[in-house]
Parts: structure tokens; sequence; C-alpha cells
């Protein structure tokens, strides 16, 4: 007998769901995850705790009485890679949003290196920001759509004696549906050990309240809030870290959350880890109530 294996695009079950009502952030991932997860199992009785002290973020409890801790965390790509998006968020507002960028029967993809700030620039963010504006006005709408990516130095006047340069690698390709014309993001760093610390500072600030909570199951989802490593990559680094962690043994589920583009599109994709058989046991969209 021949087995065929669906691709995860296939695997991939869509939900229509109510937007979450939850202030925080990070209780709007989980909240949504609840939504849609095993259809929606857990999503009517939520008892959320406090988060000024060492709680999950959330004990949800279905109709026969079983209770699962929820605990949230955010993988960014590297040590000071929050800063970088701070850094990077006003650009790319700016650029996203752009009308004359839109419409133009072609998709941009921009590109910055993760360290494309430096502390000169830093202090002159809103220089930065304007001047980019006014360099992806008059090239953007010039670029053809290529296999190859365009490298560009843009030169930013700071001073009269100072004009460093900021390297922009531009992608053009035919328009994505459902996805505006313009994206920006920045490229990660090459060290291939560079995610491990990252999952590792995670385990060592939540895994302990997790296993602590008074739950039958318990679930750390971990949220990636750019195209950073895969779903796949974040369980390898999980499993490697395993025999350091031997609590991990109490989690009976790992949730992937891609949110990239959940703040601009209410799009995000979250891949479930079911441990008792070390394979995805669902991988969730939810499709959002307009």
């Amino acid at each position: 007998m021949i087995e065929v294996v669906r691709s995860f695009g296939e695997r991939t079950k869509r939900v229509p769901c109510e937007r979450s009502d939850r202030p925080r952030p990070d209780d709007q991932i989980v909240d949504l995850f609840l939504k849609v997860w095993e259809d929606g199992r857990y999503a009517h009785n939520l008892e959320w705790l406090r988060q000024d002290l060492p709680n999950v973020e959330v004990i949800a409890t279905d109709a026969q009485g079983v209770r699962i801790a929820i605990e949230h965390t955010r993988l960014y790509a590297y040590e000071d890679h929050k800063d970088q998006e701070i850094a990077l968020r006003p650009v790319a507002e700016i650029l996203e949003a752009e009308p004359q960028l839109q419409n133009l029967g072609r998709h941009f993809d921009i590109r910055f290196q993760g360290h494309f700030l430096g502390k000169l620039l830093r202090r002159s963010q809103n220089i930065v920001t304007s001047q980019l504006h006014k360099w992806a006005i008059e090239t953007l709408p010039t670029l053809k759509e290529s296999d190859r990516t365009y490298a560009f130095e843009v030169p930013i006047l700071v001073s009269a004696h100072k004009k460093p340069k900021i390297q922009v690698h531009v992608d053009v390709s035919e328009p994505i549906g459902g996805i505006r014309s313009v994206r920006v993001g920045g490229y990660l760093p090459t060290e291939p050990e560079r995610f491990v610390p990252i999952v590792r500072k995670a385990l060592e600030d939540k895994l302990e309240k997790l296993t602590k909570s008074d739950a039958d199951l318990r679930a750390l989802l971990l949220e990636l809030p750019i195209i950073n490593e895969t779903p796949s990559n974040v369980i390898d680094i999980l499993t490697q870290l395993e025999a350091e962690f031997p609590k991990l043994e109490k989690v009976n589920y790992y949730v992937v959350a891609n949110t990239i583009a959940y703040e601009s599109e209410g799009y995000l994709l979250y891949w479930v880890w079911d441990r008792s058989i070390q394979d995805w046991s669902e991988i969730l969209q939810p499709v959002l109530a307009p």
C-alpha cells in the first residue's frame, strides 16, 4: 500500500472565528489558538491569570472538566532582535502604507540587514525614515519583476559632513493575492546556532511556571513574530534541549505560531506538535471575521 504524504499546505485547516477581544497582544495569540484548536473544545471556559505574578497565560477547561494550561513566549531571531524590530517598525509602517506603491501590478519585498541602523542613524530615526520613504517612492516603481534581487546602497544625509549608506535589497514578483504590495523585513544573522540560546532562555523563563500549573495538560505556545525559523527547526531545537530541561516531559504540546502578518493583515498560522505521537497533529489558520 502506497502512503500519500500530504504537503503542509494540504494539511492546513482554515477555521473561521471571531477576533479576540483580549487587550494584551500575547493573550490574543493564545485566545485565537483556543478558538480554532480541536474545534474550540477549550475556548468557552477560560481563566486568565494575573501576569504580575508567575502564572501561565490561561487555564482552559473543556465540557468534561479537562484543564489545559497555556504558556506563551515570543521568540526573536537573535539577542537584540527586538531592538532592531523597533528601529525598523517606522520604516515598515510608512512604506507598506504608501499609496503610490500600491496597485503597480507587482509585489515588493524589501529587506534590510539585521543591524541596518548604526548608532548615528539610530539618533536620526526621523531623518532615516523620511529619506528611505522618498527613495522608495522614486525607485520602486521603476523596478521590473525579476528572478534576481536588486541591491542598493541608499545614502542618508544626516549632516553636511555625514552621509552614511544603508544597504537595501528588493525582490520584485507578481502580485500576491490578499497581501499588500510592499512588505518590509530584515535579514537574519548567518550564525547557524544563533537561535539555540534564544529557545534556551525562553525555557529558563517559562518552563517552571508551566509545569507547576494546576492542570491536566500543558501547552507551550512559541510565537515567531517574523520569518526567522521554520516550525520544524523550532521543534528540532526543543528536542535537542530536552535532556537539558527534563521538565519538558510534563509538556504535552508545543504550538508554534507564525504571526508575521497578524497585526498588518490579520493572518496567522498555528502548528501543533503533539509530543505523544512526535508529529504535527494540526496546522491551523484562523480566518478572522471582518
